[in-house]
């Protein structure tokens, strides 16, 4: 569900925006299908290094390893992206 866009941004009143925002759950609303889609088959590619990792500690260093990796591989940087992206959202 997408708030009604009757105003130009940033010339609504307080009472105008809760109105537009009424029923609308951010969580519902901010990642489509096909994002999440995206987000799961990059994630997968990046999953191997994860099992690797013994420890927070470890985490940096190996994904960063592995963004240098794809970088040299010639992956397009979109996949790492969502790869980077997918990885924040299954696990904040």
């Amino acid at each position: 569900m997408t708030a009604e866009r009757d105003f130009w941004p940033g010339l609504a009143s307080q009472a105008e925006r809760r109105f537009a925002r009424r029923n609308i759950v951010l969580e519902d609303v901010g990642i489509t299908a096909a994002t999440l889609d995206r987000y799961y088959v990059a994630a997968n590619r990046l999953a191997p290094v994860l099992d690797q990792i013994a420890s927070e500690y470890e985490l940096d260093e190996a994904i960063a390893e592995w963004v240098q990796a794809e970088f040299e591989d010639g992956t397009p940087l979109h996949l790492v992206a969502d790869a980077l992206s997918g990885l924040h959202h299954f696990e904040p």
